[in-house]
Formats: structure tokens, C-alpha cells, sequence
């Protein structure tokens, strides 16, 4: 039974990293802009937030501005990653 475990949690793990590399290959893939990169990191406060966004509101009529956050990190991340882009001016 326990054999029979890890090598169902070893099979789930593989496919796991296959998924990651998958998602990673394609954010790779956004052309990044530079003007966006600057204008993310000047909507950035000290503590990480993004001025724009209201964190206190989490109504559903709100339009889950949160998601907003995500993308933005998410486009500094593949930003970061790519090679010879320069980040800041």
C-alpha cells in the first residue's frame, strides 16, 4: 500500500513539474514593454501594494481588482526573467 502511494505521488509530482515548466515556457513567451515594467513599479508603494487597487474591498461587485496584483507580479516576474531586459530606464 505505501509502495503503491509514492509511486502515485511520484507519477502526480512529474506531472506537476511537467505543468510548471509548461506554464513557465509560455510566460516566457510575452513580449515584455518597457514603459509597462516602469509603470507597474511606479504604481508600487513601499510595502508592496499597488496604489490603484483597493485591498479593503472584496465585494463581488468590486471586480476582484485583487487579480490585478497577481498580474502585475506576474509581468515583473516574466520581465525579471528574461534575459538582457533592461528593467528600469
Amino acid at each position: 500500500m505505501i509502495l503503491f502511494f509514492l509511486q502515485s505521488f511520484n507519477c502526480l509530482s512529474n506531472e506537476l513539474d511537467t505543468i510548471r515548466k509548461r506554464v513557465v515556457a509560455v510566460l516566457l513567451q510575452t513580449e515584455i514593454n518597457k514603459a509597462e515594467v516602469n509603470g507597474i513599479l511606479n504604481q508600487m508603494d513601499s510595502k508592496g501594494a499597488f496604489t490603484p487597487i483597493n485591498y479593503e474591498d472584496l465585494s463581488r461587485t468590486a471586480g476582484f481588482p485583487h487579480r490585478r496584483h497577481t498580474s502585475n507580479l506576474v509581468y515583473l516576474a516574466t520581465a525579471f526573467t528574461k534575459k538582457n531586459f533592461p528593467l528600469l530606464s
